[in-house]
């Protein structure tokens, strides 16, 4: 939950099961300036109930994360 460097994957997606809506190709991540390797960025859905409980509002909320996010 707390990697010992930065990430820009937010701590309420960390460990919830999502589904790849979209690939995007590789990118650059942020943190390196585009100096590092592209890594392949994608759309992930998740489900609001996964991330809220039971009482969170129905539907799926989208965020772009890149594959090391994915681990």
């Amino acid at each position: 939950m707390s990697p010992p460097h930065h990430s820009r994957c937010p701590r309420y997606v960390r460990g919830v099961a999502g589904t790849i809506v979209t690939a995007h190709g590789a990118w650059p991540l942020p943190h390196t300036l585009g100096a590092g390797e592209p890594e392949s960025l994608y759309t992930v859905a998740f489900a609001m109930a996964d991330l809220w409980g039971d009482d969170a509002e129905p539907g799926t909320l989208c965020i772009d994360l890149w594959e090391s996010y994915l681990e």
